[in-house]
């Protein structure tokens, strides 16, 4: 059972893949980080529809009309707000930078942080969320 799971699991990820390049024309870099973000986030149960939209909010804007980017953000913002609260709290949007970067140190972390928490209230709402902020690595922002 165990193994056909990792099967199942590693064609979830193929496909996922697949649909994401043909769609954006991804580069093979974006790819390899495309498939690191979803190992990532199926391996904290995101499931497969939920994975689809961080994807193509992280790897796929550039292709989509401005309506359409704007949408799939707000997609992207209400599966990261598990509780659909309105807001991302400063630990659950951490939590989401590692799936995303997970090469970024705590230290990157913190400071990506207190770049869209700009009142310092602890949460950010949609509009801090999509607003492009400067990353280390030089790594996307959310949606870029």
């Amino acid at each position: 059972m165990q193994m056909f799971d990792a099967v199942r699991h590693s064609a979830t990820c193929v496909n996922l893949l697949r649909d994401m390049s043909s769609a954006a024309k991804l580069r093979p870099s974006e790819l390899r980080s495309a498939g690191a973000v979803i190992e990532r986030m199926r391996a904290v149960n995101f499931t497969d529809d939920k994975v689809r939209v961080v994807i193509k909010a992280l790897f796929c804007l550039d292709h989509m009309s401005r309506h359409e980017a704007t949408r799939q953000l707000e997609m992207a913002f209400d599966v990261w707000d598990a509780g659909h609260k309105g807001h991302l709290t400063v630990d659950e949007f951490e939590r989401d930078l590692g799936l995303m970067h997970a090469e970024l140190t705590p230290e990157e972390i913190a400071q990506l942080v207190s770049g869209y928490d700009l009142n310092g209230s602890g949460e950010l709402d949609f509009e801090a969320f999509r607003a492009p902020r400067p990353c280390p690595h030089a790594c996307p922002p959310p949606g870029h």
